[in-house]
């Protein structure tokens, strides 16, 4: 199995008090595989349920509310006894909610270790849920209280080095000089370029890093990520319902948006087909939203959506494939800012996300003009503006100018140049692939402060 940074989480889950753990992420990030590792790396037997698969399991959890009585229904259905060193694993709960609903009485009880994986997680208040779950006028009521959660995202650019054999020295040297804001080895920067390029045309997804690894060739994951593809109707009808048509379009508008120039999508939040498509991106873990704040020194450290907003994809070896065959060749050859720098943008919010930093964007009007910065967030305590030079065009006002007219504490720009600082307009420099280290540009002093919203 790939290396996961996860795994770690799961043990210091499992070494304390805890609560039933629910771990939710897009389709096909690995959380089953996570998971059975998890329990074969402590030495537990794994008693492990598909919900979505499983209809009698779906009765169970319907007729019965004691864990008890759950659990002895488990082990017929199952075959497998379970004793003190027995890890549940309900898997795909997001198809039943009286499993879901069950984790609050698992860790009322305090007996047994229970994991629940899933997607669509929170998407309780959609009308397509409320169709399909309402009983006697009223829907299932999830305790979030009662369960701890963490979100598992496609592998991110330092897993994929492991996966590739690079040694973590190599790694922490890279945070060393992030931290310190000192410049990296030549040679070693080129490979970094190199692979990071490997990384956007891949992207994270387990089933196409393994076939990646195979040679270390991008265009052998191209059907794989066309088969990843090729699901998103099934999933958009399958959970938005009637809803999946504009699901779809919804999709279509942001990858077409993020290669404008203007790359704000103003939605109608009132328009309810538009609402419900949006939401099936942002639930599915399909699309990374980047709340549009009204002034860059005012973020929230959560994601919010607003009327003027971004919406990234979360894998950028998926959108590539989505943009087609010219997109994969510029790739190939080293162009990294095809598509009018579409890609470099998105593989940033990629990145932060992945480094559990919330990104969001501010775009104002102004005069006959615009101010825009690709991405606003808080590291450590402090207010911080991001730009992706990728050699576009702009008729905005650049980083430097917004400066001058907000008192922005931090000021980042990723280029693809080495470590610098550019000290009269206080600017740093950092290449693309340090995006993927960016929780190394908290200052040291403001660790303890830092607590990145996931």
């Amino acid at each position: 199995m790939i290396r996961r940074k996860m795994l770690k989480d799961l043990e210091e889950w499992k070494g304390r008090e805890h609560k039933s753990l629910l771990i939710d992420g897009p389709r096909g990030v690995g959380k089953t595989t996570l998971v059975r590792e998890f329990a074969r790396s402590e030495g537990s037997e794994l008693l492990e349920v598909d919900i979505s698969r499983n209809a009698e399991a779906r009765r169970l959890f319907q007729s019965h509310h004691e864990p008890d009585d759950i659990v002895s229904g488990l082990e017929d259905i199952t075959g497998q006894e379970v004793d003190g060193n027995t890890l549940i694993l309900l898997d795909e709960v997001q198809d039943c909610p009286r499993a879901r609903q069950s984790l609050k009485w698992f860790t009322d009880d305090g007996r047994y270790d229970v994991i629940a994986t899933g997607s669509m997680i929170g998407w309780e208040d959609s009308s397509r849920y409320r169709e399909l779950f309402t009983e006697n006028g009223r829907r299932p009521l999830i305790h979030h209280c009662s369960e701890e959660h963490l979100t598992l995202r496609g592998l991110d650019f330092e897993e994929c080095l492991w996966a590739t054999g690079v040694d973590e020295r190599v790694t922490e040297g890279i945070r060393e000089c992030i931290s310190d804001i000192s410049p990296i080895d030549d040679d070693l920067m080129k490979d970094m370029m190199d692979l990071f390029g490997d990384f956007m045309q891949t992207g994270g997804m387990p089933t196409s890093v393994g076939r990646y690894l195979v040679n270390r060739d991008p265009k052998d994951t191209i059907s794989t990520r066309d088969r990843i593809i090729s699901g998103f109707p099934e999933d958009a009808f399958g959970y938005a319902g009637r809803y999946g048509k504009d699901a779809l379009r919804c999709l279509d508008i942001v990858c077409d948006t993020m290669r404008k120039e203007e790359r704000v999508i103003h939605a109608d939040i009132d328009d309810l087909e538009t609402m419900e498509g949006l939401g099936w991106l942002y639930y599915s873990g399909l699309g990374i939203f980047c709340g549009n704040v009204d002034r860059p020194t005012r973020i929230f450290n959560r994601i919010h959506w607003s009327r003027d907003s971004k919406v990234h994809i979360h894998d950028t070896g998926i959108l590539a494939r989505m943009y087609g065959e010219e997109t994969e060749r510029s790739l190939s050859e080293g162009r990294l800012n095809t598509d009018d720098g579409a890609l470099l943008e998105n593989i940033i919010a990629e990145c932060m996300v992945k480094c559990g930093i919330t990104p969001s964007c501010f775009s104002m009007d102004v005069g006959e003009g615009r101010m825009e910065l690709d991405f606003v967030t808080v590291l450590g305590c402090r207010n911080t503006g991001i730009e992706v030079d990728s050699g576009r065009e702009r008729d905005t006002m650049h980083i430097d100018g917004i400066s001058r007219v907000f008192d922005m504490d931090r000021l980042i720009v990723f280029d693809d140049g080495n470590i610098d600082y550019e000290e009269d307009d206080d600017i740093e420099h950092y290449p693309y692939f340090c995006a993927a280290f960016m929780d190394s540009m908290v200052d040291r002093c403001e660790q303890d402060l830092w607590h990145p919203s996931i």
